[in-house]
């Protein structure tokens, strides 16, 4: 049973359990009264319990510097921006969920979340059009200003990649998983609290250190900037593939 939640509030879904129904809002957190916080989420490919999550790859190149097309008005929800041509072609409402952001001029920071989007095809220059949740409150130019989007870091989660060494510089780290999770189905990650973590097999780790990720695994923390702290290790782990109890703070 999944018992003492803040608030007596009960997860639309199971914690320890996956389905391919969505039944809760992605990026939905639940507290729970010993410290455990788990968010929802939809699982981009098959996951494995106590694997290091991150979300969808961000597109480095082609998700900023984005032009806007229209002036948006102050009274808008809405904005048109020119996807390049080389950007991947992505369905409507993929970016549901997602952030944009003006990056430059008058009103840089400006920061909605995205409701909705129209479709776009790799090849050809295109405006798309962003229906965001709430107006823009103030005038966007097109001159001077750019924007960047990102899709919601909830849809899409995938085994936390190990392309750049120990550090993940593609996506957000998200968490870890509780339970087997088939691919596109829905469930609930761990990011704060006691949570299940499976070791890399380089070296033991003792309880009370500090941990970041290598693709699926934790590993000791390494006295470099820029690694992700995902816990402190709340049990020992030998030197092996074995799996730990970990205190998470990602989030």
């Amino acid at each position: 049973m999944d018992e003492g939640m803040l608030g007596q509030v009960r997860p639309p879904q199971g914690i320890f359990k996956a389905s391919v129904q969505k039944q809760a809002d992605l990026g939905l957190k639940i507290p729970f009264k010993d410290g455990r916080v788990y968010v929802y989420c939809k699982a981009g490919e098959g996951l494995t319990v106590g694997q290091q999550l991150q979300a969808p790859i961000v597109d480095t190149t082609n998700d900023k510097d984005l032009a806007i097309q229209t002036a948006g008005k102050a009274d808008d929800a809405f904005l048109k921006l020119t996807i390049p041509s080389a950007h991947a072609s992505f369905a409507a409402n993929a970016y549901e969920g997602g952030w944009l952001l003006i990056e430059t001029g008058t009103e840089k920071g400006l920061m909605r979340k995205i409701k909705s989007n129209t479709a776009f095809t790799t090849g050809a220059d295109a405006t798309v059009t962003f229906k965001l949740k709430d107006k823009l409150d103030v005038a966007v130019a097109v001159s001077g200003h750019y924007a960047s989007i990102v899709a919601c870091p909830y849809c899409g989660v995938m085994i936390n990649n190990a392309t750049d060494g120990i550090t993940s510089t593609d996506g957000k780290p998200i968490g870890a998983a509780v339970v087997d999770v088939p691919n596109a189905y829905y469930f609930w990650a761990i990011v704060h609290g006691m949570g299940p973590a499976i070791m890399e097999n380089s070296a033991a780790i003792t309880t009370g250190e500090a941990l970041t990720c290598d693709g699926p695994a934790v590993v000791k923390r390494e006295p470099t900037a820029g690694f992700p702290l995902v816990g402190h290790a709340a049990s020992y782990g030998a030197n092996s593939t074995d799996c730990i109890m970990v205190f998470y703070c990602i989030e």
